[in-house]
């Protein structure tokens, strides 16, 4: 291959980037946002958040793969009771960093809960989170202190622009044991990379 074909295979690689793939998701509840490797943001570069909620007034979501150096009863002032092993909170946006969001998996959502996939359900309840520590066994869950936010039309903006990849959530990129990789795990491989590797 010609230097001159290899250099129009890099730029039509490139500028299809800017395009969505061929059937590419649709953002809405269930689905998740990776950020693009082009994202410089200190908020989100690097980031993989699940959609909590999606429509005409605007977007909501929460960093997965952030684990803070807060554990939950830094967060929740006067709650002694909620230490255990599941002390860990992530951090789950910039948005209303104060408000704690509760992330668990169950076949149905229990009271006080909203389904957002498949086995895997939210809530803003503190008592909802106190019944989860003291079930036992406490079943699969993570705390997370703010959310991500986004304005009418603000995320399908940013979409358009390239700054977010939108996949299908699965329950590992949620509860997986190492989070601060589920990045480089969801992320889609930069084209030119492509390009240049073949």
């Amino acid at each position: 291959m010609s230097t001159r074909c290899a250099a129009l295979l890099l730029v039509a690689a490139a500028a299809g980037a800017l395009l969505p793939a061929a059937g590419a998701e649709a953002p809405e509840a269930g689905k998740l946002l990776v950020a693009s490797r082009a994202l410089r943001d200190p908020n989100f570069r690097r980031s993989v958040i699940l959609l909590l909620g999606y429509g005409r007034d605007g977007a909501m979501g929460l960093v997965v793969n952030r684990p803070a150096e807060a554990r939950l009863t830094d967060v929740l002032h006067g709650v002694d009771d909620l230490a255990t092993d599941q002390d860990v909170v992530f951090w789950g946006g910039p948005v209303t960093e104060g408000e704690v969001f509760v992330l668990l998996r169950a076949p149905e959502p229990p009271e006080g809960a909203t389904r957002v996939f498949a086995d895997v359900h939210a809530s803003r309840r503190i008592d909802l989170l106190r019944r989860l520590l003291a079930a036992d066994p406490a079943p699969s869950f993570r705390v997370f202190a703010g959310y991500a936010g986004w304005g009418p039309g603000q995320l399908d903006g940013e979409i358009e622009r390239g700054d977010w990849h939108v996949l299908r959530a699965d329950s590992s990129a949620v509860f997986g044991s190492a989070p601060e990789a589920e990045w480089d795990r969801l992320v889609p491989r930069d084209p030119t990379e492509v390009a240049l590797a073949r």
